[in-house]
């Protein structure tokens, strides 16, 4: 997957993560249909995709066919983007165990030091 700063601004980040819990319940109980109008609406307007798009043109006014037609792709490769993000994300956060430290027995203090980093290093890539 791309470097998230491609496509996302670190507010959108933010939001979308903040997202993540209520789309893993809703897709446990099998209830999307009614997350992703209420998201994308929420989603859309803080951010518009026509000030991305179209930014010298006003809101007042009326979009070209083209332009419309344009829009409307830019809305749903974003929509796809976000279910893509949000499914990456939700399969990352259920497949993670977390790590249980517990003493294999060795009194070797090195070994101790040595694992722990280890498990911090690996804690620092995880998230």
């Amino acid at each position: 997957m791309p470097p998230d700063s491609i496509y996302w601004t670190s507010e959108q980040l933010e939001w979308m993560d903040d997202q993540v819990a209520i789309y893993s319940w809703c897709y446990e109980d099998n209830d999307l249909l009614l997350f992703w109008p209420s998201l994308f609406e929420v989603y859309f307007l803080c951010w518009p995709e026509r000030q991305i798009l179209l930014p010298d043109i006003p809101e007042s006014q009326v979009l070209t066919d083209e332009q419309h037609r344009a829009l409307s792709e830019a809305e749903d490769c974003r929509k796809f983007r976000i279910k893509t993000w949000l499914e990456y994300k939700r399969t990352l956060s259920s497949a993670w165990i977390p790590y249980l430290p517990f003493l294999t027995g060795s009194t070797d203090e090195r070994q101790a030091v040595l694992q722990l980093e280890v498990d911090v290093d690996c804690a620092g890539k995880r998230a």
